[in-house]
């Protein structure tokens, strides 16, 4: 198994839908860290999206070795170690 991810889903009032928080991702020992790194956030990204999650977050540590990672992958600081891209492709609830 090259890695491993656990996306949690919550829902939020305030973002209007459901909000994806990946808690865990992993690489393991003697595989491309970025290259599997990035397989992983597009996978979570996906999932998340076909859940209906609007947003998506992720801790990440002070020196996060992979912040530039996240980054590639649109996901910008939104609080101290928080880190949140916008996910949702399709029209608002027509009410």
């Amino acid at each position: 198994m090259a890695g491993g991810a656990i996306l949690a889903l919550r829902p939020s009032v305030q973002s209007g839908g459901f909000v994806g928080t990946i808690d865990v991702l992993v690489v393991g020992r003697g595989y491309d860290t970025e290259e599997v790194a990035d397989a992983l956030i597009d996978e979570m990204l996906r999932s998340a999206r076909n859940k209906g999650c609007v947003m998506v977050e992720v801790m990440l540590a002070k020196d996060a070795a992979l912040r530039a990672c996240w980054q590639r992958h649109s996901f910008t600081e939104a609080a101290t170690h928080i880190y949140r891209v916008a996910v949702a492709d399709r029209a608002p609830a027509a009410r």
